[in-house]
């Protein structure tokens, strides 16, 4: 998959993970977003705009050239970008699908993710899991929704991962394929991002 300019959406800790992650790999990025705030934390390479409307950050983007769109686990399925990169053909993935993919082209493949989703629990099982692992002799990371972005651990040294994976970043996941996963429970929560309980 060409990844040579990439646009990335959304520019908190899982916006600025994919991008420096595609920097170091030579990819060109854009990033976007729509606060005001967007861009005082910086990813030497990355050129950040703020636009606020988001019909206008879509054709931006579309605009842009790109031949990746990479949204962070805030930018609802619902928003504009999401229809105008399908309608023009514009692959579309989260930062857990492009760590996915970082890692399984390079020097590490194979590596193992565990992966916890579910509405409640998933942090103390995570961590309990990443504890578990490392008293069984693991090099073990706990990466995702638990704070440290995938795609800032996918060169990281460790043999196995826990990761935390909320249903936001289930959402954009195409080709993810864990060792194990695990859903806790699931209940009518955020339903402003998702549109219903179905």
């Amino acid at each position: 998959m060409k990844r040579e300019r990439v646009c990335v959406i959304g520019w908190g800790r899982s916006g600025r993970g994919a991008a420096a992650a595609l920097v170091e790999r030579g990819s060109q990025v854009i990033a976007f977003d729509q606060s005001p705030l967007a861009g005082q934390d910086e990813v030497e390479g990355v050129e950040v705009r703020v636009v606020p409307d988001a019909e206008d950050l879509a054709e931006q983007v579309l605009a842009s050239g790109c031949d990746l769109v990479v949204v962070s686990p805030g930018v609802a399925p619902h928003t504009p970008v999401f229809s105008r990169a399908r309608e023009a053909g514009i692959p579309l993935w989260g930062e857990v699908e492009l760590a996915w993919r970082l890692q399984e082209e390079g020097p590490r493949a194979g590596r193992p993710w565990l992966c916890v989703t579910g509405t409640n629990g998933k942090t103390t099982t995570t961590g309990m899991l990443g504890s578990i692992l490392r008293a069984a002799g693991e090099d073990a990371m706990e990466v995702g929704n638990i704070g440290t972005p995938i795609t800032r651990a996918i060169d990281s040294p460790a043999t196995v991962f826990a990761v935390e994976l909320s249903s936001f970043q289930l959402a954009t996941t195409h080709t993810l394929s864990p060792e194990a996963a695990v859903c806790l429970n699931v209940d009518a929560d955020h339903l402003d991002w998702h549109g219903s309980v179905e």
